[in-house]
């Protein structure tokens, strides 16, 4: 009995054994490969950037991004922040519908990516495309300042890479790179380099938390964009059509005025110590009714006659 019953004590916690190994190595395959669903219905791969700085102070950015849908979703949702040094334009997706939305009070654009009539599982590459067009600040540092990876990333990031060209000849002096949550003033995670031959600046990170991303500051002599634009220009703009559109409906209520001048109606006052009979008779030469009529109320006024009104 006591050899029965060890034996099958022994099968239980070999089968134990069995089931607690095929379980962490489950694990271990599954967070190793980066399918960690935080609860949005997907994890993200890949998050691949590509950032062309130009001239003009403008960037443009490539996102590809590359995610795995563990349960059927529509698609994915890209927000991008609004800056007061900066304006978003040219947005695009490419081979993929799309809806762009301001909103405001988040101070965000929202592009939603995807078809509402379709879902998606399995793993999916997203490519959005925009430009950050920046103003040129007087009596301020223009460097080149720009968040390169999200930091309001909804999932775990399994791999990560950004690669930011400069312009030809760009007079490069020194970077500062950095990652973590938003506002990071320290480089939590990744790696940052600079290629001397290629003028590029890298940065590359594995496995990057949820709620964090990147940002990148390269030092920019002053006076160096050609033909970027100014918000005090914008400023100075609206203004000036401000005070161009008062003068103009001042200048359009004066000719009005000129075109239709106010005239004063022309009053008399008759000659003293003539009756209005006769004024009626001076006036037409001829006397009617309304004379002989006028007459009655005059001498009434002087006393001679009275006037009684009667009731039926």
């Amino acid at each position: 009995m006591d050899k029965k019953r060890n034996d099958r004590i022994a099968t239980i916690v070999s089968i134990g054994l069995l089931a607690t190994i095929w379980l962490i190595s489950g694990l271990t395959r599954y967070f190793s490969s980066g399918e960690v669903d935080t609860g949005t219905g997907y994890s993200t791969l890949s998050y691949n950037v590509t950032v062309d700085v130009r001239k003009d102070y403008s960037y443009v950015v490539v996102e590809k991004i590359k995610v795995n849908f563990t349960d059927p979703k529509h698609g994915i949702v890209r927000n991008i922040p609004f800056g007061k040094g900066y304006k978003i334009k040219d947005v695009s997706v490419d081979g993929d519908k799309y809806k762009i939305k301001n909103l405001y009070k988040a101070n965000q654009m929202q592009i939603k990516i995807g078809d509402k009539k379709k879902t998606v599982t399995g793993v999916k590459d997203y490519t959005i495309i925009y430009t950050l067009a920046n103003y040129e600040r007087k009596n301020n540092p223009n460097d080149i300042y720009v968040d390169v990876l999200p930091s309001e990333w909804a999932t775990d990031i399994k791999s990560a890479s950004v690669s930011v060209y400069l312009p030809q000849h760009f007079p490069y002096s020194g970077m500062k790179g950095y990652s973590g949550p938003h506002k990071s003033k320290y480089n939590m995670y990744g790696t940052w380099t600079y290629d001397k031959n290629q003028n590029i600046i890298e940065y590359s990170v594995q496995d990057l938390p949820a709620n964090n991303g990147a940002t990148l500051l390269v030092d920019t002599p002053k006076g160096y964009w050609y033909k970027a634009p100014s918000k005090y220009w914008v400023n100075y703009a609206t203004v000036i059509v401000a005070i161009l559109g008062v003068i103009v409906l001042i200048v359009l209520r004066v000719l009005n005025e000129k075109e239709h001048p106010i005239v004063a109606p022309v009053t008399f006052k008759p000659p003293k110590g003539v009756p209005p009979g006769e004024i009626g008779y001076l006036v037409d030469e001829a006397v009617n009714k309304r004379d002989i009529t006028s007459m009655f109320f005059y001498l009434a006024s002087k006393g001679y006659i009275s006037i009684e009104e009667y009731k039926k």
